[in-house]
């Protein structure tokens, strides 16, 4: 049985340092990226607005920001909302249904905003959350990164208009988010 351990130790030891030696012989390569990308994930958005079932996962969403009495849960819930919607208008804007997606950007960066809102009441009251407000953050960049690769994608006046609305609706978020660091 001893001698067994030591073959096993001994042969994961050889594997292991054949696969450094092989690692170290890859050099990676480095390119330049001149657009900045933000790390964060957004999550997977279920239903579209444009699906006939759509109203029941918007009554659920209403349903539960109703019932929902912490208010750092519910600044919670309404980002992942707002991230929810951005990614829905990200891929209505795909499907080329350019009306409804520029209305779902904007109840998105409402959603955004009203977690703000909740945040800095909160903040009146009592501590906020540690790391909240940095995600808060970042969610705003992310959420301004892909309406501006969108807003650089359009030359239509219509959708030019509608997408600068919904920037504008997150950076006031951002402004917001700016007092209470």
């Amino acid at each position: 049985m001893r001698s067994r351990i030591i073959i096993f130790i001994t042969v994961l030891f050889l594997f292991s340092a054949v696969s450094a030696r092989a690692a170290d012989k890859i050099k990676p390569t480095v390119t330049p990226t001149p657009i900045m990308v933000i790390e964060y994930n957004l999550p997977y958005p279920g239903l579209l607005p444009d699906h006939p079932l759509y109203f029941i996962k918007d009554l659920r969403d209403k349903i539960l920001l109703a019932t929902t009495r912490d208010p750092y849960k519910k600044s919670q819930q309404l980002l992942i909302i707002a991230d929810k919607h951005l990614v829905m208008g990200q891929q209505l804007w795909e499907k080329q249904n350019y009306r409804l997606s520029m209305t779902t950007f904007t109840r998105g960066e409402e959603y955004l905003l009203k977690s703000v809102m909740i945040l800095t009441d909160l903040k009146k009251t009592s501590n906020l959350p540690p790391g909240q407000v940095d995600k808060l953050e970042m969610a705003a960049k992310k959420h301004k990164e892909i309406m501006n690769k969108l807003l650089a994608a359009t030359s239509d006046d219509k959708d030019v208009k509608d997408l600068n609305e919904a920037i504008a609706v997150s950076n006031q978020a951002t402004q917001q988010l700016a007092v209470l660091k």
